[in-house]
């Protein structure tokens, strides 16, 4: 029975299979970096895309700030008591002892 590489199971490879199958691996290696830079390059260019429009449009800065302070507020307020509504916070809490 052969395998998928045409090896009988158990045949050892000889050296030219082996430095085949090698160079094999390293194309295919090569072309997976080559897609990652491509990638890598378009996504640069689109956040300096995006500094630039920022750069050039000042109130779009000003707009981008606020919303980023809106959702840092609101993210760090997860989870905290809010005493204005009467909550104190430690009925989600039980507290179990431990002797």
């Amino acid at each position: 029975m052969r395998t998928e590489e045409g090896l009988r199971e158990g045949e050892p490879m000889s050296d030219d299979e082996t430095t085949e199958r090698a160079q094999d691996r390293a194309q295919e290696g090569l072309i997976h970096l080559q897609a990652a830079a491509i990638e890598t390059i378009a996504a640069a260019r689109s956040f300096l895309d995006a500094i630039e429009q920022l750069v050039r449009d000042p109130a779009a800065g000003a707009a981008v700030a606020s919303f980023v302070e809106t959702v840092t507020d609101t993210v760090s307020r997860v989870g905290r008591p809010n005493p204005a509504s009467g909550d104190r916070g430690d009925e989600r809490v039980e507290r179990i002892r431990v002797s």
